[in-house]
């Protein structure tokens, strides 16, 4: 296939393009910029900068960087064996041949920096640096307008950072697009947007994949300032109609510097959802909130500290079920779905792990929920109240024949201040068994509050719900949130047959067992040391 080269410092547009010696100056898909063919490869000078917008001009094109430049990518990552801990990493594309990125600065302009317009597909944009626009509400890379009808357009961003933007970072209406490698340092709005079209009912079935990246301070403008609440880091809500793509979310360090209420929506993913390996820290608070539960979920190895709050003074949950994501929707969980949260812990003023909040949505709940070895440590100030750290209410909803909540395994701190576990009912539908609470915590069958883990265990089996191999006594952590080696939780891991163990995919280890500490190995590299991925 044929390959052209540019170089918007040096290049001459009456040249062939065909080598690094006879480049052209503008870049395909500009204005006035030479013509090419779907399965072109365009390669643009690292560390050269471009003022138009590019529109790209054909499917299956791929644009990427050449040669050396100092403006080498550098993304902030979790570590890959303990979440808690972060480290960054140098992404080059070629070691000591391409490295650096090229530079595409759309600031004066108020027009999206690339646009892939419908009916493009298996376009790849890699290694360059956007600043977006500053005078109108645009988006720094869309992959597929807002008219997109199609099926899955295979998009990929690699390699790419948005250093500002006016609107989102990346936005995708298109559905199967791939997001890897890439940072977004700050914009108006989303980080990463993938969004129903507003003109469609339906997200294409697909697979959306973000992983590898470093995504910040969304609702921050480019001089640095806080400009709003609206914004998220990860953004797949939509109005109306149905999400039927799945979702990968691997590796992915999220931070606000904001007062962003949360730091993503996720909605309906009926085609699953598997999230792992992710960090999310700042001073606002963090925390995602879901509609639907379409497919199934698998959410493991996640690390957040939450002790931010939102423009109204509130901290928000890790996972929080709120409003309907469309107006076809019937069920808040369908039948037969799972939704599964391992190995996660979170930290903070409000830091419970997963709640459905009294919503009155009138829905059906009718899948399952389990939420195993995970450490929650609230350090909520005195005088305001939430429903704990683990609460399942249903408010107007209503609990299938085939819903189930369970609760396995968990470290559960209130803080003397918030309770440890809000339930429905004392049904079969719940169970409760393996959990570490600290002496003095609360515990709800709605509406009643036991303080006594034997109480709430008998009031839970005399319902018909299981309950046992609950202990209250101090978790005894250390400033890392793991057990410490006199801590009670260890030795107290279980190996009881249950459906996460196959589920997740990963059995149940051994003790410690608990949060982070499921997956934690020594980790240590010597000060000033560099690393490097080429991908």
């Amino acid at each position: 296939m044929p390959e052209y080269w540019v170089d918007p410092s040096n290049g001459n547009d009456a040249n062939n393009g065909l080598s690094p010696a006879t480049p052209w100056l503008r870049i395909p898909g500009q204005a006035g910029a030479n013509a090419v063919a779907a399965g072109d490869i365009i390669n643009v000078r690292n560390g050269t900068v471009s003022y138009l917008p590019i529109s790209v001009p054909a499917s299956n094109l791929t644009y990427r960087g050449y040669g050396l430049a100092p403006n080498k990518l550098v993304l902030t990552q979790p570590h890959h064996l303990d979440p808690s801990r972060t480290y960054d990493i140098t992404v080059v594309r070629e070691p000591g041949v391409h490295e650096g990125m090229w530079v595409l600065d759309v600031s004066a302009t108020s027009l999206t920096g690339i646009y892939i317009d419908n009916p493009r597909t298996n376009v790849t944009i890699e290694d360059v640096s956007i600043i977006g626009a500053e005078v109108a509400a645009s988006s720094a890379l869309v992959l597929g307008s807002n008219a997109y009808t199609g099926g899955s357009a295979n998009h990929v961003v690699r390699r790419c950072e948005v250093q500002s933007s006016s609107a989102s970072g990346f936005a995708a209406f298109a559905a199967g697009v791939t997001v890897e490698f890439c940072a977004v340092r700050r914009c108006v709005n989303n980080c990463v947007t993938l969004l129903v079209a507003t003109d469609d009912t339906t997200r294409r079935a697909g697979t959306d994949i973000v992983r590898y990246c470093d995504l910040r301070n969304p609702n921050m403008n480019r001089a640095g300032e806080d400009v709003g609440t609206f914004g998220v880091n990860l953004n797949t809500g939509h109005i109306q109609g149905v999400n039927n793509s799945r979702l990968i979310m691997h590796s992915i360090y999220f931070r606000k510097d904001t007062l962003a209420a949360r730091t993503g929506w996720l909605h309906d993913f009926n085609g699953g959802l598997v999230m792992s390996r992710i960090h999310i820290t700042g001073r606002g608070p963090c925390g995602f909130a879901h509609g639907t539960i379409g497919g199934d979920w698998i959410i493991r190895r996640v690390y957040a500290d939450m002790f931010g709050r939102d423009a109204s003074g509130i901290s928000h949950p890790l996972f929080n079920y709120g409003a309907a994501s469309g107006t076809t929707q019937t069920q808040a969980i369908k039948t037969g779905r799972r939704m599964l949260m391992t190995g996660v812990v979170v930290n903070g003023n409000m830091s419970f792990l997963w709640s459905a909040n009294n919503p009155s949505n009138g829905l059906a709940w009718d899948g399952e929920i389990i939420i195993a070895n995970c450490t929650a440590l609230a350090r909520r100030p005195r005088g305001l109240s939430h429903d704990g750290l683990i609460s399942m209410t249903v408010g107007t909803d209503t609990l299938g024949t085939n819903f189930r909540f369970r609760a396995i395994n968990n470290v559960l701190d209130g803080g003397g201040q918030m309770p440890v576990v809000r339930f429905e009912d004392a049904s079969s539908r719940f169970e409760y068994t393996a959990n570490i609470s600290p002496p003095g915590s609360q515990y709800f069958i709605d509406p009643t509050a036991y303080t006594s883990i034997g109480a709430f265990e008998s009031a839970l089996t005399a319902g018909g719900a299981t309950a046992r191999l609950n202990i209250q006594e101090p978790p005894q952590l250390d400033g890392a949130f793991r057990p410490k080696m006199d801590s009670v939780c260890i030795g107290n891991a279980i190996l009881l047959d249950h459906p996460v163990t196959a589920f997740d995919g990963m059995p149940i280890k051994a003790a410690p067992d608990i949060g982070a500490a499921q997956n934690r190995q020594t980790f240590t590299r010597s000060q000033g040391r560099e690393w490097w991925w080429w991908v």
